[in-house]
């Protein structure tokens, strides 16, 4: 599936690295591998003889599951881990020191964007289902206490590395103001990857067929699994494709539109309602908060290419199987959209 848009958590990232400072010695290199890691979490926890885990009272060997782990989720894994090395490369080569860019007040301050910016506005104001939709995401998303640990950590690191990169423009500005307080469009797409079968489908649509299930039946994006609902449309939202926008605040409310060409095919879609904000302060008095969060996301936006560029310099050879399987599979073209 395509997504037509993204929420990037800043520490999604890649491989097992090795760099031009690292010393051309293999068991050097190894050596400092480890010296990586326990310095990041602390200790080296070694695989014991112990069984993982017992069926019915007999144990599974950790011969017999490491191989699947590898080929489930050891690519990403590896990824994380590449991202992990070559930050600390980068800091060592800014002469910056990663402990104190990932400190408790950074690490926290990461934790609350987090709430805040995937979780959505006002989440924040009511702890427990902050805290509740948070545990959802982490569940998702595979996070549990090391993992989740290590990307507020990575994105503590990057914001802090391209924070003095970022400026606020008064554009940026006004642009964050539409997007705070204009109207929004509640949309439902589906997107199909010619032209002929979005025809198709609006001619469904047309004859009366439920726009949800024809989205969950025919749609490529990753909204067909809530029937085409995507987030709240803003006129002005750069994250989504411009004539995706125009298309959706010309349409009329309740008629299906289409097709409209977007990079990753041709979508139809559907107005469901139209909202404004409730309070529309002047645009002086909300600046404060507006250059807060214009900041945050240039600040994301520029992390991510940083973590992109970092990553396309790190070599990683995986030497099992199913590991190297799951590695080259990260960029298979069959895998949906980052």
């Amino acid at each position: 599936m395509t997504a037509l848009r993204h929420i990037a958590i800043v520490c999604a990232p890649i491989a097992c690295a090795s760099c031009s400072t690292w010393n051309t010695d293999p068991d050097r290199a190894h050596t400092r591998g480890l010296d990586r890691a326990d310095a990041y979490v602390g200790r080296i926890d070694t695989i014991d003889a112990r069984a993982p885990a017992t069926i019915n009272g007999s144990p599974v060997a950790w011969a017999e599951l490491a191989p699947l782990l590898a080929e489930a989720a050891g690519g990403e894994i590896l990824r994380e881990i590449a991202l992990d090395r070559m930050l600390e490369d980068e800091c060592a080569q800014r002469g910056l020191d990663p402990a104190q860019l990932a400190d408790a007040t950074a690490v926290s301050e990461e934790r609350a964007l987090l709430i805040e910016t995937l979780l959505g506005a006002g989440v924040a104001s009511d702890p427990d289902e902050s805290e509740r939709l948070l545990a959802q995401l982490r569940q998702a998303r595979g996070l549990g206490d090391e993992r989740f640990a290590r990307l507020l950590r990575r994105s503590a690191i990057l914001r802090a590395l391209v924070r003095d990169e970022v400026v606020v423009t008064d554009e940026a500005v006004r642009t964050m103001y539409d997007l705070r307080y204009g109207p929004t469009r509640l949309v439902r797409i589906i997107v199909t990857p010619t032209l002929g079968e979005a025809q198709s489908a609006l001619v469904r649509i047309e004859r009366g067929e439920d726009f949800s299930r024809l989205a969950m039946e025919v749609s490529i994006d990753a909204s067909a699994r809530a029937g085409g609902v995507i987030a709240p449309l803003h006129r002005a939202d750069p994250a989504w494709p411009q004539a995706l926008r125009a298309a959706a605040f010309d349409a009329e409310l309740h008629e299906p539109v289409g097709p409209v060409a977007v990079e990753t095919g041709y979508v139809v879609l559907l107005i469901d309602d139209e909202a404004l904000a409730t309070t529309r302060p002047e645009p002086s008095a909300a600046r404060g908060e507006l250059v807060r969060m214009v900041r945050i996301r240039e600040e994301r936006r520029q992390a991510d290419a940083l973590a992109r560029r970092l990553l396309a310099r790190a070599q990683v050879e995986p030497s099992v199987s199913g590991l190297a399987w799951a590695w080259w599979a990260l960029d298979a073209p069959s895998q949906p959209a980052r």
